[in-house]
């Protein structure tokens, strides 16, 4: 049997339509949806409250404020009990087949050697998502901040897969977390995802811990679903660099030697700003301009909560105007 996990943050009607879509391919799998929302203003919150589905269990967490995307999920994993928990964003809809073929395609593999799996994702455009990615070094963080993957044009191979079309199954390092199987008994021997990561890497933290437990990922290729991608995020592009940037800074100090971290910050909060402003100015992108210069100035202000990384819990949302956590890029 497989539980849901949907955090929900101001997702409006594609909270609704991803319920429809679970609702309407559960196949006698899904025992309950566990719907966590995180402080949402909107009517999303109360769309999760009165669905209706004759399928399976649903289970609705309010959280009075916004507690982070790897906080909210580790809440909503505690609200289950069956031996899969599917991590499912709520800009992405199943397909009527998506579940039925994802369990046939388990069913060939070894099972008890796997902790996460993950399926293809479709855009709106009909195009494969490329989102299976290498662990990272610190050069691929580099080759990104130095503003070489734009000079490149994808010429330059790093941690994100761009150059395997995503169209057969396979091993790999990491699975996108718009759609995130993982056991549960291999989700609860890790203690979930780290809640030092309020928003993103916190799914790239978890497959890394996976594979140093001894355990395999696999990337499901003949199964499909629809994601949107950007979901709540696509207003606020401000504070999802601050918070992306922030969150591979405090992967690095997790995963990295000390030298290699502090280089990494250096480069983060002091060569980057100028190589992201130069790029913007040369666009005479103003917009742009203006929201790098907004995230900058959240990262470097709340530079004290996370350098050096000491086991601080999370930072709290309302510290930058409780702008929420935007999941998906």
């Amino acid at each position: 049997m497989i539980d849901v996990v949907i955090v929900n943050w101001n997702s409006g009607e594609l909270l609704g339509r991803c319920l429809t879509s679970v609702d309407r391919n559960h196949h006698g799998a899904i025992k309950r949806v566990v719907v966590v929302d995180n402080g949402s203003d909107d009517s999303s919150a109360v769309d999760a409250l009165t669905f209706k589905s004759h399928s399976f269990q649903i289970h609705s967490i309010r959280n009075t404020t916004n507690e982070g995307f790897a906080a909210a999920c580790n809440k909503g994993a505690k609200a289950c009990s069956s031996e899969l928990i599917l991590f499912l964003n709520p800009d992405c809809e199943m397909f009527p087949e998506t579940l039925e073929s994802m369990l046939l395609e388990m069913a060939s593999l070894p099972v008890a050697q796997y902790g996460v799996f993950g399926i293809r994702l479709i855009g709106a455009d009909g195009t494969t998502a490329r989102g299976c990615n290498r662990q990272p070094v610190a050069a691929d963080y580099w080759v990104k901040l130095l503003g070489i993957d734009r000079l490149s044009a994808g010429r330059i191979r790093s941690h994100i897969m761009t150059e395997w079309p995503h169209t057969e199954s396979r091993d790999v390092e990491h699975v996108i977390g718009a759609f995130y199987l993982v056991v549960r008994e291999v989700f609860e021997k890790l203690s979930g995802f780290d809640e030092r990561f309020f928003v993103y890497l916190e799914d790239l933290d978890l497959s890394r811990r996976v594979l140093n437990a001894g355990y395999r990922i696999r990337y499901l290729a003949d199964t499909t679903a629809f994601h949107q991608g950007g979901g709540s995020s696509r207003n606020i592009k401000a504070e999802r660099l601050f918070y992306s940037l922030r969150s591979r800074v405090l992967f690095g100090f997790k995963h990295f030697s000390p030298m290699t971290s502090w280089a990494l910050v250096a480069g983060t909060m002091v060569v980057e700003p100028l190589v992201r402003l130069t790029f913007a100015i040369a666009r005479g992108r103003l917009k742009e301009l203006k929201q790098t210069i907004h995230g900058f100035a959240l990262l470097w202000r709340d530079s004290p909560n996370f350098l050096p990384f000491r086991g601080r819990k999370r930072m709290v949302a309302k510290n930058i105007g409780d702008t929420g956590h935007p999941r998906q890029m």
